[in-house]
């Protein structure tokens, strides 16, 4: 096998750097995130401010504020509203669609987004702890959302 030459290393190293450019990884928090006042939240619906900087979700429904990991379970893109309907989430890189609740609706993903811990402090804020996740068969376990009102 030959060596290659300075000239063949720099341009794969390049190709390599430029191949790697293409994938947007979502961001994940290490530790506990004041998300804001819990009374922000009261209207249901997807709050997406904290998905790309603190990689999750807060999602209002039905009564109860939960954190949904906004990381795509098949190849660990951003997750991002969907721009075509808004009722679901969709990874852009691949397709993948979730629900609102983080279930699969369309593959290449098979498993449903994680949700994490939330709480709510002293001074009534959402606090997210995504160190805490509850994968989807327990997600009524105490402390995976909150219920609001």
């Amino acid at each position: 096998m030959s060596e290659l030459n300075r000239r063949e290393f720099v341009a794969a190293a390049c190709a390599f750097c430029a191949a790697c450019s293409e994938t947007v990884f979502a961001a994940t928090a290490k530790g506990p995130v004041d998300a804001g006042e819990v009374s922000a939240f009261a209207k249901e619906g997807v709050y997406d401010a904290l998905s790309q900087s603190q990689g999750f979700f807060l999602i209002s429904s039905k009564g109860k504020l939960y954190a949904t990991s906004s990381t795509c379970t098949h190849k660990a893109n951003q997750v991002s509203i969907d721009s075509e309907n808004h009722g679901q989430l969709k990874c852009e890189k691949h397709g993948s669609l979730f629900s609102l609740d983080g279930k699969v609706v369309k593959p290449p993903a098979k498993k449903s987004l994680p949700r994490y811990g939330i709480k709510v402090d002293a001074k009534k804020h959402v606090i997210v702890d995504p160190t805490k996740r509850f994968e989807e068969a327990n997600w009524n376990d105490p402390g995976s959302f909150l219920k609001l009102g």
